[in-house]
């Protein structure tokens, strides 16, 4: 499937295993959430392990990791 990109000396799975998405955020974006391993297997998934690469962005921009400071699970 991917021989064109790699060649043949290695045998890949069906699907190329890193999905890339170029995204040009003017505006606030939707939260996101993903099962970890075991949970994700329950449903036939798989976990997301993601990164971030920010090209350019403004001075006032931000990027949120976890909840604020003293919120609890049950609160959010």
């Amino acid at each position: 499937m991917h021989r064109p990109f790699f060649g043949h000396a290695i045998q890949y799975p069906q699907r190329f295993p890193i999905l890339v998405k170029i995204i040009d955020a003017q505006d606030v974006l939707s939260v996101q959430v993903h099962p970890h391993e075991q949970a994700a297997a329950l449903f036939g998934g798989e976990p997301k392990t993601e990164m971030w690469y920010v090209v350019d962005a403004l001075p006032e921009s931000v990027v949120y990791l976890g909840l604020r400071a003293g919120i609890t699970r049950d609160q959010f």
